[in-house]
């Protein structure tokens, strides 16, 4: 009698590798924390639809879901969904994401404000934030790399500003699309900054006459050296 032993290799879950970051966001009420960080940062009101906006020709219609989308899938930190908008963004926002790409890799991608799917509905702006480890990014070189990017897609008019204001680092993007018969201008804006052995990123991409205003996003941000957000 001849005894056959059959050795079955475990079936393991597909997990999506690329999203295996060391930190994690979470949401509380309008306020995301990033742990083991340490960091808190809270969304502007006016972004959300919770109070009337300074220009509402910008983001008037925020409080209509239906134009928007449920206020309570504006704010994405699981992992889960976060690498679904990576791997595919709306067509309007591509060269975008084509531009960010070349800079950060999506596993440092922890929370995502604005609405989903991904549009300029109500004309409010769509924010990325990454953080990484200091020595896995180059925050002096996103402009040329960005920029390499946003020449080889042809963007019309394109110009760009770097600077450093209030702790963070700044490199601003802006150019023209044509859509048929439609021209307006885009926008993108790459604030980092070092917090001990990690860079926090945010990328905030927006379509508007005007310049979106982040300083309320930027002012609310709290850092605790302790890793532990306060």
């Amino acid at each position: 009698m001849t005894m056959r032993i059959w050795l079955i290799a475990p079936v393991l879950a597909a997990v999506p590798l690329a999203f295996a970051s060391s930190d994690s966001a979470r949401l509380v009420g309008d306020t995301v924390f990033i742990e083991p960080l340490g960091a808190r940062f809270t969304i502007p009101a006016s972004w959300m639809g919770r109070k009337g906006p300074p220009d509402r020709g910008r983001t008037g219609c925020q409080s209509n879901p239906f134009i928007g989308g449920p206020l309570e899938d504006r704010t994405i930190t699981e992992p889960s969904r976060l690498a679904t908008l990576a791997v595919d963004p709306a067509s309007h926002l591509r060269v975008h994401e084509d531009a960010l790409n070349a800079i950060l890799k999506p596993s440092y991608l922890v929370a995502h404000v604005g609405t989903v799917p991904l549009t300029f509905g109500c004309l409010a702006p769509q924010v990325h934030v990454y953080v990484a480890a200091a020595t896995d990014v180059r925050p002096r070189t996103f402009a040329a790399n960005a920029r390499s990017v946003l020449e080889q897609r042809k963007t019309l008019d394109l110009s760009f500003t770097e600077a450093d204001t209030q702790g963070w680092h700044r490199v601003s993007f802006s150019w023209r699309v044509v859509e048929s018969d439609f021209r307006y201008p885009t926008t993108l804006d790459i604030w980092s900054r070092a917090i001990g052995s990690r860079v926090v990123i945010v990328a905030v991409m927006d379509r508007w006459y005007g310049p979106v205003d982040t300083a309320e996003l930027l002012s609310s941000w709290s850092f605790n050296a302790s890793g532990r957000a306060r």
